[in-house]
């Protein structure tokens, strides 16, 4: 049997999503899976042994035609979209390939797939790795209402970078500064305030950032000598460096569920939005989440020492008894 998934979302919908084909190859042992993700994400699924093919998507005219010759030769016995909502690529993508039997999204009067999946408005107390799941109960694979982490699979080459970057450091705090929206980012000085205050407590803080971050976490080393920054633009070595902490620290962000995937703790910043909170809360057994008082403002009215009372509470729960 071949399965085609379409997961064209960002990097944290489709770590969230990995759960789909550990689950398929259960139920389905000699399964062939493909998966066509977005040249954002595809990074999350290598090395993963239960995906045995991955197309990358771009939205530009030669890559759909190239998807367009790639999946019309493939002959699929499944399509599945997990997407809960309408999207026109996902439209496009249901047209193009074939599979004897397509399960999506659709709108109504539309009947692009053959099976249709709940929309979101049904789904809206379900975390996203359940609507994930949800999408496979054509297969016969339900979960009876598990929310399961996601499956992450280490690079090599990720391993011998964090090594060598952390030189030996262990037992860290990882803090991520850094969010793809301005409401989800907190303010520089409260940064620096928090990790002031926290350094009483902690050995070794780790700074994880991306090249276009360097100059704002430059400015929060100065501040503290017990903060390393550790830079990498490989989704890869986030998750080597996420899986050694004793503890992550973020916005609302993918490495809330790298995080979950080690089920290391969490300390989220969220922003006061039940519907995106019931969707992406953390799944690590330990964690704890400061909404922002504001919607609108977002993260940046969470107050330093809102973030300071989450840290102790977390710290109670994570010291050894």
């Amino acid at each position: 049997m071949k399965i085609l998934v379409v997961l064209l979302g960002r990097i944290g919908d489709m770590i969230l999503a990995t759960p789909m084909f550990s689950e398929i190859k259960k139920r389905y042992p000699d399964s062939e899976i493909h998966v066509l993700a977005g040249r954002n994400n595809f990074n999350v699924l290598t090395n993963n042994p239960n995906v045995n093919k991955i197309l990358v998507y771009h939205k530009s005219f030669f890559s759909i035609l190239k998807t367009y010759f790639e999946l019309t030769k493939q002959k699929y016995d499944f399509l599945i979209d997990p997407k809960d909502h309408f999207s026109r690529e996902s439209k496009l993508i249901s047209i193009i390939a074939h599979a004897k039997i397509k399960i999506g999204f659709n709108r109504i009067g539309s009947n692009s797939f053959d099976v249709s999946i709940s929309p979101q408005e049904e789904n809206s107390q379900l975390h996203y790795a359940q609507r994930c799941i949800k999408a496979l109960e054509y297969l016969q694979i339900d979960l009876n209402e598990q929310i399961p982490r996601p499956e992450l699979f280490l690079s090599p080459k990720s391993e011998e970078y964090i090594n060598k970057e952390l030189l030996g450091v262990s037992n860290y705090v990882l803090i991520n500064v850094a969010a793809n929206s301005d409401y989800r980012m907190w303010v520089l000085d409260y940064w620096i305030e928090f990790i002031g205050i926290i350094s009483e407590y902690e050995e070794k803080i780790i700074i994880l950032y991306q090249s276009d971050n360097k100059e704002l976490v430059n400015q929060i080393i100065k501040h503290s000598s017990k903060v390393i920054g550790v830079q990498s633009d490989n989704i890869q070595d986030a998750f080597s460096i996420v899986r050694r902490a004793k503890l992550l620290v973020t916005p609302d962000t993918s490495l809330v569920h790298i995080a979950s995937a080690f089920n290391l703790p969490v300390l989220g910043l969220y922003i006061c939005n039940e519907v995106n909170y019931n969707k992406f809360f953390p799944l690590s057994d330990i964690s704890e989440v400061v909404k922002s008082p504001d919607e609108v403002v977002g993260i940046k009215s969470i107050s330093v020492n809102q973030l300071y009372q989450g840290y102790l509470r977390i710290i109670e729960k994570i010291r050894p008894e």
